[in-house]
């Protein structure tokens, strides 16, 4: 019976998807507050099978969980009592798990745990005393300060009287060295890439940095003094070269890693800055696809393929001169395109299908006519190898949407009954999405979806295609199809099987009860399921 059951969900779920398919974890923090901290810059990392995440509740405040597929629960609690140990910054250092806490003594430093709370400690005291070796704030500390480079930990740490210098650790405290001063006592070593053995970085008004990993090789390539409106950052690996951003005017730049080839590729019509959400430029083979302005100070999507001659806008979505300067933003790859957040006035936010081959940009659905109002607002926009997903909707009327890349396979997730779930920091965990949503009476609490049940509208190769009318029937079903139904089977909503037919596309419904029914084919050794209604 269970397997029938299955089958009749999924042929449900085809028409309408429900906040059935969100399962809430646990309600850690019950009331409207909820348990998820909007400070937290990394949420959750998969480490030894099991997803360690940050969450907060009066008890304990806010500290590491854990779900392992099964059980969601405290994992430490490191700052004992209702204080905050402000969990954040979770990185896998060889076979250790790193991150950052304050346990109330030590201050705001590196904390180690092999997934057991017996080897869970303070990794080293940077700062010695109460005071903190790092610093964390509220997004401005946030996780393009920290890059993983040759299995060590890179970043900046904090020094007495206000001072920063750049470090790095292989997850032990010996291991746990200083590696440059850099130039000015405030500035951070942020933006992190790895090219072609060394790891390059930016440091806000110095310039151009790399490190091979020791101190002496820690050194700036082209500097500030250059030019006081050179500030690099968005660094992307294509290959041959790296190709940048200026801060200060959003042009384009590439280097090969010396000073004297760190050069402009274009200077832009008009600034983008407010569209960097995520990475600036997208690469995808031998072009970097990124937000620039045109000389209408409309945002759209260009690309480059790292000379001023290939730098050229591709898309053209809005016709309003300056309409909306967050767009575009979150790119994804799927399906031999690029989907991305783009804006258009009228529109709202809406996800764009861009074709790298040809330039062809178009709507992937239009999300105003789904959820009843402009749209704005969108966060989240990942994927996996079948589904991308979104959270999208009106103000802060925000739900959960998945798509197969069509129009027609894409559906919403209701969680909240009200359409305000407005799920947060989606993250794929083995067969699950796991994200913090406003649920039914709860505050953001964590929940999953179990991408394996999600249905698809995509075309399968040799998929039979059928159809059966009428709908509602009452004394017959006629099915029309390529090939005539090896059987065909009835079912009520219950799962129970009220009728077989071999061979035979009239179904005689005389002897089947009203109501919702199910209707399994087997055409050419493939199930397929469909639903009617019989009077």
């Amino acid at each position: 019976m269970r397997p029938i059951l299955l089958f009749i969900v999924l042929c449900v779920l085809s028409f309408e998807v429900s906040g059935q398919q969100a399962t809430l974890l646990k309600n850690i923090n019950p009331g409207s507050a909820g348990s998820f901290n909007f400070d937290t810059d990394i949420p959750a990392i998969v480490y030894k099978d099991k997803l360690y995440f940050v969450a907060k509740n009066a008890e304990s405040g806010v500290e590491l969980w854990v779900y392992d597929g099964t059980k969601t629960e405290l994992f430490m609690d490191i700052n004992p009592g209702s204080k905050s140990a402000d969990v954040d910054f979770m990185f896998i250092i060889k076979d250790k798990l790193l991150f950052a806490a304050d346990d109330g003594v030590h201050g705001y430093e590196w904390w180690e745990t092999d997934g057991t709370t017996a080897n869970t400690k303070l990794l080293i005291d940077l700062l010695p005393g109460s005071a903190s070796g790092l610093s964390k704030c509220c997004y401005s500390y946030s996780s393009r300060f920290f890059h993983v480079f040759k299995n060590e930990l890179y970043f900046n740490g904090n020094v007495p009287n206000n001072g920063i210098r750049f470090y790095k650790t292989d997850g032990t405290a010996a291991g746990t060295v200083q590696l440059a001063q850099l130039n000015h006592p405030q500035r951070s070593a942020e933006g992190f890439l790895e090219w072609k053995g060394n790891l390059y970085f930016k440091v806000y008004s110095e310039g151009l940095w790399k490190t091979d990993g020791t101190p002496a090789g820690t050194v700036l390539i082209k500097d500030y003094e250059f030019n006081p409106e050179f500030d690099p950052k968005y660094l992307t690996d294509m290959g041959d070269y790296i190709l940048f951003s200026n801060a200060y005017n959003e042009d384009i730049w590439r280097t090969d890693g010396t000073k004297d080839g760190t050069v402009m590729v274009k200077k832009m019509f008009y600034s983008a800055s407010q569209n960097n959400v995520g990475h600036y430029f997208f690469r995808y083979g031998n072009e970097a696809f990124f937000p620039g302005s045109n000389p209408a100070n409309n945002t759209e999507m260009w690309k480059t393929n790292g000379t001023e001659a290939g730098t050229v806008q591709v898309s053209e979505t809005e016709t309003d001169p300056g309409f909306i300067a967050f767009y575009p933003k979150r790119r994804v790859a799927f399906k031999n395109k690029i989907f991305y957040l783009g804006g258009k006035n009228g529109l709202g936010s809406q996800i764009y299908i861009l074709d790298p081959a040809t330039g062809n940009t178009k709507l992937l659905v239009d999300l105003k006519a789904k959820t009843g109002g402009e749209v704005y607002f969108q966060t989240d926009l990942i994927a996996n190898q079948k589904f991308i997903f979104f959270v999208g909707g009106r103000a802060f009327d925000r739900e959960l949407w998945y798509s197969d890349g069509s129009e027609a396979g894409t559906y919403e997730i209701k969680i909240s009954p009200n359409d305000e779930s407005t799920p947060e920091r989606l993250t794929f965990y083995k067969d699950k999405l796991f994200f913090f949503a406003n649920g039914n009476n709860t505050g953001h609490e964590p929940h999953v979806v179990d991408v394996t049940q999600l249905i698809s509208s995509a075309k399968e190769e040799n998929k039979i295609e059928f159809t059966h009318f009428p709908n509602p029937a009452q004394d017959y079903l006629l099915i029309e199809s390529e090939k005539e139904p090896e059987t065909a089977e009835i079912y009520d909503a219950t799962g129970r099987l009220e009728a077989t037919y071999i061979e035979s596309g009239n179904l005689d419904l005389k002897t089947i009860q009203p109501g919702i029914k199910i209707l399994k084919l087997k055409i050419n050794n493939q199930f397929y399921f469909s639903r009617f209604i019989k009077l």
